[in-house]
Formats: structure tokens, C-alpha cells, sequence
């Protein structure tokens, strides 16, 4: 509008804001290797104040966040590293914090809602690595090396399942099975020997490896030593 004072013209804006929609979460996924889990928003935020780590519980929450490490990638995009303790799966919820100062980063349009989010599986999951090392030969009353140690794609947890099947000259050996049930390692993975007493003079020893991760993705492999 226009208004004369005295003999000055004033040009007054009357300027109206409109409060948009808080940020929308578009997406939560884990990673294909399992070792995050990916949360998206369909536009660029303030990042709740932080520029890349942050605590997790400070914005969310899910279950044992507290061993979980969180980092904004970019304006949208919030990638969670549960961690070797972490136990959230496939349609587990991942939640906002009351107050947690997610906001768009152009018009601060309000927080983010403090509802949850389920998680998606990867839209292409990796398959686990699975490195067995063995001797391809070995001499009478030794022990075979048994070493799985280099296998790789659990997720960054223990492996959800690990099973050994052993042969004898193409025959189940249940003996050499149990050996490795008892003690192979599901976190580590640790190398071990099989103890020669369980061996056989002459024969040869097939060993076929499954692991499979949490979010039930399976690697196999298969090694000889005579």
C-alpha cells in the first residue's frame, strides 16, 4: 500500500508466511552388506543442528541405540551403524526423538514427527565372502588348519548361523563335524586345528562351509586337503 508522510512516499509490504509441512522421512534400508541402515528424507534438512556424527540418542531412537554410531551423509540422508552389538533387524522401528530439531533447511517449516520408521530390507543384498583355508595337503598324525577367519559380510555382527559339514573319502565324518560345531567361533572366527586323532592316515578330507548373516544372506565354500 502506499502513504504519504508529510511529503514523503512510504511503500509498506505486508508479507504473510505460511508454516509448510515438518521434513518427511521418506525411507529407512539397510545397506546391501548389512552394516547400516540407511535413513532418507524426501528433502534436505538442517540436520538437526549437527554437521556429520552425532550421538544417536540425541535424534532417535531404536533398540540398543546406545552402541550404534549415526552420521548425517548429506542434508538428507542419516546412515546408523548398529555395530557389533546392535540387534535391530528387518521391520524393526527406528523412531524420532521428542525435540530433536530436525527441520527443513531452507524454510523452517517444524521438527520432524516423532513417529517411527520401519526398516527395509536392502534392495541388493551382498552375499557373505566366505574364505576357508585349509592344506591342500598334510603329512601322517598332523593336524589339518582349519582357518575361516578372512570370510567376511556378516553385517558387522556375529554370523546368525555357521554350518561345517565334513567328508572322509566322501563320507559324512560326524566326529570331525562335531569337533568344529563345538568350536569353531560364530564372531570370530578364529583359526583352529583339527587334531590329527579325528585323521586318518591316506585319506581325504572335504570340508563344505555355510554362513549365513542376520539378515539371512548365505555364503558357501568348499575345500579339499588330503
Amino acid at each position: 500500500m502506499l502513504r504519504f508522510i508529510g511529503t514523503a512516499l512510504i511503500l509498506a509490504a505486508q508479507l504473510s508466511v505460511v508454516a509448510g509441512a515438518a521434513p518427511e522421512v521418506e525411507d529407512a534400508s539397510f545397506s546391501s552388506d548389512g552394516s547400516s541402515v540407511i535413513v532418507t528424507f524426501v528433502e534436505a534438512t538442517n540436520r538437526g543442528g549437527y554437521s556429520t556424527s552425532f550421538a544417536c540418542a540425541d535424534l532417535l531412537a531404536f533398540d540398543n541405540v546406545a552402541s550404534a554410531t549415526c552420521q548425517w551423509s548429506d542434508d538428507s540422508t542419516i546412515a546408523v551403524f548398529p555395530g557389533s552389538q546392535g540387534t535391530i533387524v528387518v521391520s524393526d522401528s527406528i523412531n524420532f526423538v521428542a525435540g530433536n530439531g530436525i527441520e527443513g533447511k531452507t524454510v523452517q517449516d517444524g521438527q520432524v514427527a516423532t513417529s517411527s520408521i520401519s526398516i527395509h530390507p536392502p534392495v541388493d543384498s551382498v552375499l557373505p565372502e566366505i574364505n576357508l583355508n585349509v592344506p591342500a595337503s598334510v603329512s601322517s598324525c598332523s593336524d589339518i588348519a582349519f582357518d575361516l577367519s578372512q570370510s567376511y559380510g556378516s553385517g558387522g555382527r556375529g554370523w546368525l548361523s555357521v554350518s561345517i559339514a565334513a567328508y572322509e573319502n566322501g563320507v559324512a565324518h560326524s566326529g570331525i563335524e562335531t569337533f568344529l560345531s563345538d568350536n569353531v567361533d560364530s564372531s570370530s572366527l578364529a583359526p583352529l586345528n583339527i587334531d590329527a586323532s579325528l585323521l586318518t592316515a591316506g585319506s581325504t578330507y572335504t570340508f563344505l562351509v555355510t554362513l549365513c548373516n542376520f539378515l539371512d544372506a548365505c555364503g558357501i565354500a568348499q575345500e579339499t586337503s588330503v
